[in-house]
């Protein structure tokens, strides 16, 4: 790994990846899907640099797309990897997203701002299979620069794989 990359690294990269490799071990015990996620290209390019340095030693497949791209290529992916708000500031369809990627047999995961979530439905509703987010901006201290307050949670039907992650991470 490239000493730059880990300077870059915040929790929500970080549990961004951790969901990704979980997406790919889920569906790996189905036999459905490869060892390949799709990210969208909205998601913030920094959390797509550091997710992609993560998932690069675990010999997982990253791929950047666009909306129309993920619905081509659904097909042969465990996950897709959606941010909203995002990047750019806008507010992504999650509805129409899980729907199409569930419609493809994969998981759809998506990192959230806490805050939106006082105006927006949580993304358990739109359907996300997993979850995460950055919780800072709800009020958490620095702390001298460090490390912030993650969120990782999934669906019930997941939760044995989210505490496997703490063992084979």
């Amino acid at each position: 790994m490239n000493p730059e990359n880990l300077k870059r690294d915040t929790v929500e990269t970080k549990k961004t990846s951790e969901a990704a490799e979980m997406a790919v071990r889920i569906q790996e015990g189905s036999g459905a899907h490869g060892k390949k996620v799709l990210v969208l290209d909205t998601v913030h390019p920094n959390w797509r640099h550091v997710t992609q340095t993560y998932l690069s030693g675990k010999e997982i497949e990253m791929e950047v797309v666009g909306k129309d791209e993920a619905a081509r290529l659904l097909g042969d992916a465990a996950a897709l990897i959606v941010q909203s708000p995002n990047y750019l500031g806008s507010i992504e369809e999650l509805g129409l997203l899980g729907e199409m990627t569930h419609d493809n047999g994969a998981l759809f995961i998506v990192a959230a701002d806490p805050v939106s979530l006082g105006l927006f439905k949580p993304p358990g509703e739109y359907g996300a299979d997993i979850a995460v987010g950055e919780g800072q901006s709800l009020g958490h201290p620095m702390s001298l620069g460090g490390v912030n307050l993650g969120i990782f949670t999934a669906q019930q039907k997941y939760l044995r794989q989210m505490l496997l992650q703490k063992y084979y991470h």
